[in-house]
């Protein structure tokens, strides 16, 4: 079995730009405004993310979708190693992220030092049943609210 299914998560949809920023259901979703606001999941997979220095922090290598909620849970950044060995990743709250398009890029408001003490798996032991601490627990570590909330 893959690593989704043991997540219980999905990553083959197109999303929003920043799944936070939309609507909630009650309040009525627009349609998105212009070609940036959707993305295809492949698209998205294998940006750099960047951070406000313009320090590359790593590459977007998965999103995670929670599928309960129908919103993109976390981007999944893969960050040092050498040709995929001893790469480590990182739940990235979706929401901590911004689209820059002129960069063709993602922006996270962070410095590299966050990443020394972050929650980090590698690519064969993924998370494999991610409690609401885990969630709270990434989400406090970047700063962002909750995507639940």
């Amino acid at each position: 079995m893959g690593r989704h299914r043991r997540l219980g998560l999905f990553s083959g949809i197109a999303m929003t730009k920043n799944a936070f920023s939309a609507p909630r259901a009650s309040e009525g979703i627009a349609p998105p405004s212009s070609s940036h606001d959707l993305l295809s999941v492949s698209t998205v997979t294998e940006n750099r993310v960047l951070n406000g220095r313009a320090e590359p922090l790593g590459t977007i290598n998965d999103v995670l979708v929670d599928m309960e909620h129908g919103r993109v849970a976390y981007a999944v950044m893969a960050s040092g190693g050498f040709m995929g060995v001893a790469e480590r990743f990182f739940a990235l709250p979706w929401n901590a992220l911004k689209l820059d398009v002129e960069r063709k890029c993602f922006m996270l408001d962070a410095d590299k030092s966050i990443f020394e003490n972050a929650p980090v798996f590698d690519k064969e032991h993924w998370p494999e049943s991610p409690d609401r601490q885990w969630h709270e627990r990434i989400h406090t570590h970047y700063h962002a609210r909750p995507y639940w909330q």
